[in-house]
């Protein structure tokens, strides 16, 4: 277990806008008594980027920087006061709870969470990650709901689709990942159960200093072989074709488009599971074609995949 001054965690929650993670959020803050023994700090991007726009940030990555930064602080701070603490009051009494950090962004970029990882080894407090599970149309449907003011551009919930990195749990670093579906029932005793288990291991789990160098020396290698696998490189072209042909049958189709979604997002699920347990196997000119992308080989990958999720024939 931690000491009481590295009792802290680093929650990170991944997904598309509209998945859940404001709301899994507040969830957290107002269940930190009653049924979660937590002090939860959460850092939404949503509401702190607007405040950063009259700082002296001059770009997007500048402001996500300072949040990072704050972050840091805060954490620095915290630990300081727990160290402090502990001296102060030693009867059987005290219990430091954990301070919970939830970071709430859609951190789609795996190397986006890596720097949150380096943070937490760096200054040895826990770390671990939940994905938000959620379909591109039921993102879709959430966004257009919201009121205006809320609303994130339709084009940039398109593009996360296309470059969102699931956690790998098979990446050492990403190994304390779990995943909730859409809507989850968060009040169930089996949601709770697994986000403190969650926790819990992974202030069990915080590794020496001299860890840090390895698992920092790992990433490359679990970020190319993650990003250059053929199941991912097919992932990423069948994302870009769903995302293309919902624009073109929403233009004719409003109101089917939710279960038009739905049915290619399936197709693409067996596809990939059936790469995965081999029972389809790539033609070669496809594998060769994935590996080496340019305009032609974009055009065959396009038109092999087109034909699997329209025919429906995996």
């Amino acid at each position: 277990m931690a000491e009481d001054s590295n009792n802290i965690c680093i929650l990170l929650l991944v997904g598309l806008p509209g998945s859940g993670k404001t709301f899994f959020t507040n969830f957290l803050v107002n269940n930190s008594d009653e049924n979660l023994n937590y002090n939860v700090l959460p850092f939404s991007y949503d509401e702190l980027m607007p405040h950063l726009e009259s700082s002296s940030c001059e770009n997007f990555k500048d402001k996500r920087k300072e949040i990072f930064n704050t972050v840091q602080s805060v954490i620095e701070k915290i630990k300081f006061q727990n160290k402090e603490k502990s001296k102060v009051d030693n009867s059987p009494e005290y219990s430091n709870k954990c301070s919970l950090i939830v970071i709430d962004d859609n951190m789609y970029y795996r190397s986006m969470r890596y720097e949150y990882f380096k943070l937490a080894k760096q200054l040895r407090v826990g770390f671990c990650q939940i994905f938000m599970e959620a379909t591109l149309e039921q993102s879709l449907q959430v966004n257009a709901e919201r009121e205006f003011s809320s609303k994130v551009p339709e084009s940039i919930i398109l593009r996360m689709n296309d470059l969102i990195e699931i956690p790998d749990r098979k990446n050492q670093w990403e190994k304390l990942a779990v995943s909730f579906p859409f809507h989850s029932s968060l009040q169930s005793s089996e949601v709770l159960k697994q986000i403190e288990y969650l926790i819990k291991e992974a202030l069990l789990t915080i590794p020496n200093e001299n860890d840090i160098s390895v698992m920092s020396s790992n990433f490359n290698t679990d970020n190319q072989n993650s990003n250059n696998s053929p199941i991912h490189l097919v992932d990423l072209s069948l994302r870009s074709l769903i995302r293309s042909n919902i624009v073109s049958f929403r233009s004719s189709n409003k109101n089917e488009v939710r279960s038009y979604a739905e049915e290619l997002n399936a197709r693409k699920l067996n596809i990939l599971n059936c790469l995965r347990t081999k029972s389809l196997i790539l033609p070669e000119y496809v594998a060769v074609a994935l590996e080496d992308q340019n305009a032609q080989n974009n055009e065959l990958i396009q038109n092999y995949f087109q034909h699997l999720l329209t025919n429906n024939n995996v």
